[in-house]
């Protein structure tokens, strides 16, 4: 009978080996899976994105693979941390169920302490890098603006590049600490419930678990309180006073109240917070939940006690006097937002001086023959509706462009390749051909826009093919063995060619096979070994694969070179939410709407239409968020002065800029703080009514004409929109955009 249980306690030994060794294969397993997979989604990640840098320009590798430096520190040391703290909190949770087991006379199962911190580690790693690349690059290569806010005599590089990193990174303590809580929380009721039939409620309150939790609690608040104290910086960015408009607008700012009660108020909060939440951690573990409540109760106590003061401040002190408390800080709101939005206008009072007389028209001949008759909108649905018959061809956008000095509008003829299939994009319907130019200052007989050159032969244009584009969306792959379909010759025939460019790489097949994978295609996998493939064909995304940290205007124009070539221009702006002081407005950008209270034009993209060679060139150094970028990416920017001339007397104030400071002009023109109190100087966007039936009124948008200003003897393309006083009928004041100085 003991030969017959001990030979049962053996087998069951022999048991338990086994299924302690198959849990640890199988865990084996699952971690080598993880690897595996995080090995092969990296690979194909970064080498799509080199190939796709390297195919956009070889001299765009060094700016990849600083990016590259800057995301595998943020893995590597995002992974170190999560592992590190995923490990200390497993071990204090099995010293924690340790106690569990102990009291049950139970043996406690192996917890798969480091698989779970490291699957834990990777999928977060991989997850963090886009949180904190762009905040880390401009915090490690910040800049000084040379101008401090009043309040704490901080440079504003302080709020544009050191802030804004250690907020997200408290943020993402907090994250952290929180989930790891939850984590430890779901890990002890898993364990509970698989392992126990019931747990003792004095031995839980004494565990591990409940001091552990606290711990995290008090280590968030203390979090929290960081936070609080760092966005007391951001008063300056808060509204602090209404003007004595109709909507009450609120001027951006610390005032009075702000940068005293306020800011001390807060500072007094955060150590208000830190106390009451250790005494109601004190309380909890005496059990003494009535004190808990007084002690969390004195907070918002406090809150109440402070919003009293500042309101009474308010009353007694501020209102009867408010624009004598409240000057200096309106001043200094309209002086950053002056600069913030670069708003270097030059007012200029204009005398009526009668009806124009034929002195004066001789005088500005060329002025007045191009006043526009035919906006941009309308030529481009001509385009749309006269130009696209054949159905191979589309139009983006309708460009002011001076043709031998005649103002008309370009647009690029796109290739139309929507609705063919995957062969047809890749192989045949490759380019678009040439441009359409549409006359801006005449009409035929019934009204219709007059083309200056509709046909597929232009003199002027020595290279018509578009391979790089706005509609040129899809990769294409170009083989000898490949005809691609070049422009209709007639109804029936159609001009082929074969592309001999220089844009495009040759990819071997694990190359192949890591893009199509990457995009979601694997049609390129199974092209002639030695085609060219062409890669980023949209100019935007194009501009966006090498600098993605700038916002890039959405209307590119066309331009034509001397030599005939044609050529993209795409404004590139920096923006910011984080200035002080200025005054923020809204933006709508790739179908996004964004707050921001600081923009600069400060470079320009240029790209070859035919063989996809992209430039960047710096055009503003006056801008300190463009040159910590042009400091940090020594080979990116090119010099202003670099620009080809035949390509750069092309250049056109950009509408999307001339519009945000057009609309923030209308309370930051020539004005005083006085008067922007009172609001008795506020300007509104001419409107017009859009139909002959309706009251109903349509804002203006600005036009682009020839225009002629009274500091210029020389004619100039340029913007143009007009003012009236805020609910007033009468003009009052114009806005000229124009490019000066190579800007």
């Amino acid at each position: 009978m003991a030969d017959i249980e001990n030979n049962l306690d053996k087998n069951k030994g022999v048991e338990s080996k086994r299924n302690k060794q198959k849990k640890i294969k199988t865990r084996t397993i699952l971690v080598v899976i993880a690897l595996v997979i995080f090995v092969i989604g990296f690979y194909v990640t970064y080498r799509t994105n080199y190939l796709e840098t390297f195919e956009i320009g070889e001299n765009y590798i060094d700016i990849f693979m600083q990016n590259m430096k800057y995301r595998l520190f943020l893995i590597g040391a995002n992974f170190v941390f999560v592992f590190v703290v995923v490990y200390i909190t497993n071990s204090l949770i099995k010293k924690g169920l340790k106690s569990f087991f102990e009291e049950e006379k139970k043996e406690m199962p192996k917890l798969p302490n480091k698989s779970l911190a490291l699957i834990i580690s990777l999928i977060i790693s991989i997850a963090i890098p886009d949180l904190f690349l762009e905040k880390l690059i401009l915090f490690v290569n910040n800049a000084w603006f040379g101008i401090s806010d009043p309040i704490f005599n901080m440079d504003i590089g302080f709020y544009m590049f050191q802030a804004p990193l250690i907020n997200t990174v408290l943020y993402y303590l907090i994250f952290m600490v929180a989930s790891l809580s939850v984590y430890t929380g779901i890990y002890y009721i898993i364990s509970f419930n698989v392992y126990f039939d019931g747990i003792d409620g004095q031995t839980l309150k004494n565990s591990t678990l409940i001091k552990h939790l606290l711990f995290n609690v008090m280590l968030i608040t203390v979090l929290i309180v960081g936070i609080m104290l760092l966005s007391m910086q951001n008063i300056v960015l808060d509204r602090f006073l209404n003007i004595n408009d109709t909507v009450k607008t609120g001027i951006i700012g610390a005032g009075l109240i702000e940068s005293t009660i306020k800011l001390w108020g807060y500072r007094v909060l955060g150590v208000v917070i830190i106390i009451s939440v250790a005494m109601a951690i004190k309380f909890f573990k005496k059990s003494n939940f009535k004190s808990v409540i007084k002690s969390l109760a004195i907070v918002p106590v406090y809150l109440v006690g402070l919003f009293i003061v500042m309101i009474g401040y308010k009353t007694f002190f501020v209102n009867g006097s408010e624009l004598d408390k409240e000057k200096s800080y309106i001043t200094t709101n309209i002086d950053y937002t002056k600069t913030a939005y670069n708003l270097k206008i030059e007012e200029i009072d204009l005398q009526n001086v009668g009806t124009i007389t034929n002195e004066e028209a001789d005088l500005h001949k060329e002025v007045i023959n191009n006043i526009p008759v035919v906006t941009h909108k309308v030529a481009l649905n001509n385009l749309l509706q006269t130009q696209t018959s054949t159905g191979y061809y589309t139009y983006n956008n309708a460009k002011p462009f001076l043709y031998k000095n005649e103002l008309s509008y370009i647009a690029a003829r796109e290739i139309n390749s929507a609705n063919t299939t995957y062969n047809s994009k890749a192989d045949e319907y490759t380019h678009g051909f040439g441009a359409v130019l549409v006359s801006a200052n005449k009409t035929d007989d019934n009204g219709n826009a007059v083309y200056i050159s509709k046909d597929f032969e232009n003199k002027d244009i020595k290279e018509p093919r578009i391979y790089y584009g706005m509609q040129t969306n899809s990769i294409i792959t170009i083989s000898d063995k490949n005809e691609e379909f070049d422009y209709p010759k007639t109804s029936s025939q159609n001009a082929t060619y074969k592309y001999d460019g220089e844009g495009g790489i040759v990819l071997k097949f694990l190359d192949k096979l890591a893009v199509s994978i990457n995009k979601k295609s694997l049609g390129m996998v199974f092209s002639n070994k030695d085609s060219k493939i062409l890669l980023n064909r949209n100019i935007i995304e194009r501009a966006k694969k090498v600098m993605p940290y700038l916002l890039y205007d959405e209307n590119p124009y066309l331009v034509i070179s001397d030599d005939g070539k044609l050529y993209w221009v795409i404004d590139a702006y920096t923006v910011s939410n984080e200035y002080p002081y200025s005054q923020k407005t809204r933006i709508l950008h790739e179908g996004n709407m964004q707050e921001i209270n600081y923009i600069r034009n400060s470079a320009k993209v240029i790209i070859n239409a035919y063989d996809g060679e992209t430039t960047f060139y710096i055009t503003d150094k006056t801008d300190p968020i463009i040159m910590v970028y042009n400091n940090m990416y020594k080979t990116l920017f090119k010099e202003q002065s670099e620009i080809p001339k035949d390509i750069e007397k092309y250049f056109t104030y950009p509408e999307f800029l001339y519009k945000i400071q057009s609309k923030m002009l209308t309370m930051y023109h020539d004005v005083s703080a006085d008067v922007l109190y009172r609001a008795n100087d506020i300007w509104q966007i001419a409107s017009y009514s859009n139909t002959i039936t309706t009251t109903a009124k349509a804002e203006m948008s600005p036009i682009y004409t020839m225009v002629k200003t009274t500091d210029s003897n020389e004619n100039k393309l340029g913007l143009v929109l007009t003012y009236n006083l805020y609910e007033k009928e009468s003009l009052n004041a114009y806005l000229v955009g124009i490019v000066e100085n190579r800007k």
